[in-house]
């Protein structure tokens, strides 16, 4: 399950044996929703593997805290910068063990950003270890040496996703940066092949909900937005919207969903006055020790 209502229902969350591209512009809720997808992952009771192609593990883990901790339980840091974190050490120690064996990193710091070290590594974990979800953030952060030309390096890079999704029954979700930096994002603008969009299960584009996204759907629709988009900002509160672009076993496109930013915890919510509650407020018995290193 991901925690947008919509794909829970529509689409009963992220199939297994499936890949899932997600795509947005810089800025528009990529990460934010990935960290999402990950917690409800943990919640339900699920195993994840996530490669973070440019966050230090630092980084990474201050922003998953942040999203499982809610607004009660983070502080601000920089008020300029609206920058919250969680700071005390007991609520980090709780989140710290909810996660513990449920989460995994590879970190570009340890593989380099190589592609073929990294699926080394996830073949080996997902072959000797239950695995329910495969992350890799992103695309355009891995050095692709599997072929000479860039595109056709990118279209296997899919093909053995794929085939790894399938061999050992996940879910892969993989970010690719758009090749454009503004419009009206659509599925082909998505990296540097059409291919990525023929091949994978699922497809989705994270969108801000501003001026700029709405005068670009209605110059690419040509007719009543209102009747494929929710309304406009800024006379609807919501800040983003994800859009179903391609859904190959329920055949659901064209679909925009509208999400509610929370800046205090970096999440999305189904609706304004959401709030989201993960297990690490539970007990926790017969949890491992914690690596300082790396936690996880």
């Amino acid at each position: 399950m991901t925690g947008i209502t919509y794909i829970d229902d529509h689409m009963q969350g992220l199939a297994k044996g499936a890949v899932t591209v997600l795509s947005g512009l810089r800025g528009a809720g990529k990460s934010t929703i990935i960290g999402q997808i990950i917690l409800n992952a943990v919640n339900k009771g699920h195993i994840v593997s996530v490669f973070s192609g440019e966050l230090s593990l630092r980084n990474f883990f201050d922003w998953i805290f942040v999203q499982a901790a809610g607004p009660e339980d983070v502080q601000c840091i920089n008020k300029y910068s609206q920058n919250y974190k969680v700071t005390d050490p007991a609520t980090k120690e709780k989140i710290r063990k909810w996660l513990h064996g449920k989460l995994s990193v590879f970190n570009h710091e340890r593989y380099s950003n190589d592609f073929n070290r990294l699926y080394a590594a996830l073949e080996q974990k997902i072959s000797t270890e239950k695995t329910d979800l495969v992350i890799i953030d992103n695309l355009m952060s891995l050095n692709l040496t599997i072929r000479s030309d860039k595109n056709d390096a990118q279209t296997e890079f899919v093909w053995k996703l794929k085939r790894l999704a399938r061999a050992y029954n996940v879910h892969v979700i993989f970010v690719a940066h758009p090749r454009k930096a503004s419009g009206f994002l659509r599925l082909d603008d998505i990296s540097g092949t059409g291919n990525i969009g023929n091949i994978v299960d699922t497809a989705m584009i994270l969108h801000r909900a501003n001026v700029d996204f709405y005068n670009a759907a209605a110059a690419y629709y040509k007719k009543d937005l209102y009747k494929i988009i929710p309304q406009p900002a800024p006379t609807s509160p919501y800040s983003n919207i994800v859009e179903i672009c391609k859904d190959r076993e329920f055949g659901n496109q064209d679909k925009f969903i509208p999400l509610w930013f929370e800046q205090k915890t970096k999440r999305l919510k189904n609706s304004e006055k959401e709030r989201m509650v993960f297990g690490w407020r539970g007990d926790f018995d017969d949890v491992s020790a914690v690596d300082d290193e790396n936690p996880y």
